[in-house]
């Protein structure tokens, strides 16, 4: 967990970046009803980077399947 909420905090940081922000991050904050599905207004490239996090985490640390599977869900 703690691995995983500091890759997702430093790809958040990154994609706040100003060159950057338009690309990956714009989409989401364009949402402005606060609602819980709010989460699900991502653009593709934002979903690219933050799935990254959890793509580094499997290769560097192996997990079981459903120790994978019960995280992500």
């Amino acid at each position: 967990m703690v691995m995983h909420d500091t890759i997702f905090y430093w790809s958040h940081r990154f994609m706040h970046w100003r060159p950057v922000f338009p690309y990956f991050h714009r989409g989401h904050h364009r949402f402005v009803t606060p609602m819980p599905w709010a989460i699900y207004a991502f653009q593709p490239l934002e979903a690219v980077t933050q799935s990254l996090g959890i793509l580094l985490i499997v290769l560097f640390l192996p997990l079981h399947p459903l120790a994978l599977l019960l995280f992500l869900g």
